[in-house]
């Protein structure tokens, strides 16, 4: 547990001695304001932040804290873990129903081609079989009639 300590502390301290001082001082000011708003708009001002502002924050205001209470640093590692473990809860959530939906998607083509195949074999079968019957007898056609008309005949009587 204390080497998780030394080590936040060593990586917030680093991160906080490589910022500039008017930066950091900016940065801390900006904790201090935030933390001194209600807790609604809190939630407001944290959802117009960007990512990267709002991970800014965070760590400011966790160094802010961190002088009060050493326990905060272990406390903000365990809180990151298991926002990361729900964030993967979610994660395989959503993959399983892509999972899901593809599975469903390939059973469907599937079904289709088989359909398709089997109403092809049906339709040459019964092409075949027409093929090999003997076709009945011509029905007489009447004579299509044309514009000009042709002679009658003469009678031999």
């Amino acid at each position: 547990m204390n080497l998780i300590r030394l080590t936040l502390l060593v990586v917030f301290a680093t991160a906080a001695l490589q910022a500039d001082p008017i930066e950091r001082a900016n940065a801390l000011q900006q904790a201090r304001d935030f933390l001194k708003l209600a807790p609604q708009a809190q939630k407001d001002a944290a959802q117009k932040l960007s990512a990267r502002e709002a991970e800014a924050l965070k760590t400011q205001i966790i160094a802010l804290r961190a002088k009060q209470n050493p326990d905060l640093l272990s406390l903000d590692y365990v809180i990151t873990q298991l926002s990361t473990i729900s964030a993967l809860e979610v994660a395989q959530s959503r993959l399983n129903s892509l999972l899901w939906t593809i599975v469903l998607t390939f059973v469907l083509l599937v079904g289709f081609l088989a359909y398709v195949l089997y109403d092809q074999r049906r339709t040459l079968a019964a092409l075949s079989a027409r093929a090999q019957t003997p076709l009945p007898p011509p029905i007489s056609t009447p004579v299509p009639r044309t514009k000009a008309r042709p002679a009658p005949r003469k009678s031999k009587r």
